[in-house]
């Protein structure tokens, strides 16, 4: 069993599956998790249709006690919060802060719905002090490998590095998946040293992979060799003009992956 973890999971309570809600659960029955989870009715306003005959956006006390139910017998604590905030991405922000969550859970269309990624949605990523898991996957996770991605090269990210490192060592051993390294480089002149990477890491040298290119490209043709569960990748919290603008890299891995994603800060 893992470490305790309070986990916040945002619930878009229009939505007909609640994708981030059975991942959890189908986690915590297979052991690999060991949590206290809070449910967090918001819905993004920009999001979602609130007219009147949008059936969707009525919910009863069956509906809630049908997502409580896929905890039963997990020996999970499981609590529900519900906000009526237009500040969708602040309220998650300060329930995560408030309930002391350790990470954030949340579902997401994935590859095609580049669109659907609301200017809330960017003002959570690039603001958020958590860990952020992105479920876009439809498919239960089965034991495929863990993919994290590290800039080894720049310097000014070795901090960065060593926590999304970790985190992907952690998922994989959670899963008792394997662990593979991408490694995107732009120039030849600097190409990564591949030994070290292997001693850095301890990683055998079949899962380090060197790619040329942009890293969303590296990670979308390992991918397609590996076929992971999950992968891992870091992202830094931005102020003042350059939190306004998205980010363009981590928004080609958003739009181009298909798997779930775990981002590290």
């Amino acid at each position: 069993m893992q470490e305790e973890n309070k986990v916040l999971i945002v619930v878009n309570p229009a939505a007909d599956r609640q994708p981030a809600v059975e991942r959890m659960a189908t986690g915590a029955h297979d052991g690999q998790e060991s949590s206290e989870v809070y449910l967090l009715l918001a819905a993004d306003p920009s999001m979602t249709d609130t007219r009147a005959n949008n059936e969707a956006v009525y919910r009863n006390d069956a509906w809630l006690a049908e997502l409580q139910k896929l905890f039963e017998g997990s020996g999970i604590k499981v609590h529900t919060r519900i906000s009526w905030s237009r500040e969708w991405a602040d309220s998650i922000l300060y329930s995560a802060q408030h309930v002391g969550a350790s990470y954030i859970m949340l579902s997401h269309p994935g590859v095609g719905n580049s669109g659907a990624f609301s200017d809330e949605f960017w003002y959570m990523l690039r603001h958020s002090p958590l860990p952020l898991t992105i479920v876009q996957s439809a498919r239960p996770p089965q034991k495929r490998p863990v993919m994290v991605a590290l800039d080894l090269q720049d310097k000014g990210l070795v901090d960065l590095n060593q926590r999304v490192f970790s985190a992907a060592k952690k998922a994989a051993e959670a899963r008792g998946s394997e662990l593979h390294l991408v490694n995107a480089y732009q120039d030849s002149m600097n190409y990564p040293d591949r030994g070290r990477l292997v001693n850095l890491t301890g990683l055998p040298n079949d899962q380090v992979h060197l790619r040329a290119g942009e890293v969303f490209k590296a990670l979308v043709d390992v991918g397609q060799e590996l076929d992971p569960d999950l992968v891992v990748v870091g992202t830094t919290r931005r102020t003042g003009f350059r939190a306004a603008m998205r980010g363009r890299k981590l928004g080609n891995i958003l739009s181009s992956l298909e798997y779930d994603l775990l981002l590290v800060v």
